[in-house]
């Protein structure tokens, strides 16, 4: 079958998403019709795992022993016109943020 969708508010690659979405859920729903929605899962396999762990890979090693205040204090010394803190369209550098 066809999907026919506003072009102008979504690309392909999401509308394929949503299709694999909206298939899952009817496999469900033959499935089991008495299961609750909230149980139904949605995600495929490999969009899971990108979710939960490939995006989410931000584990780092710091050093240890280091006082936050000093990791900072370094960090704005090599990079002191980086931004540091955005809030709408005010920003502050690194710079600007130690010196406070």
């Amino acid at each position: 079958g066809t999907l026919e969708y506003a072009t102008a508010l979504f690309d392909e690659s999401t509308m394929r998403r949503y299709r694999g979405y909206f298939l899952r859920l009817l496999e469900a729903m033959v499935a089991d019709d008495q299961q609750v929605l909230e149980q139904v899962p949605l995600l495929d396999t490999a969009e899971r795992e990108y979710l939960l762990k490939d995006i989410n890979a931000t584990e780092r090693a710091y050093p240890v022993g280091q006082l936050m205040h000093r990791l900072f204090e370094a960090h704005a010394e090599a990079a002191p016109q980086a931004i540091a803190v955005r809030q709408s369209e005010q920003t502050l550098t690194y710079a600007e943020l130690d010196s406070r």
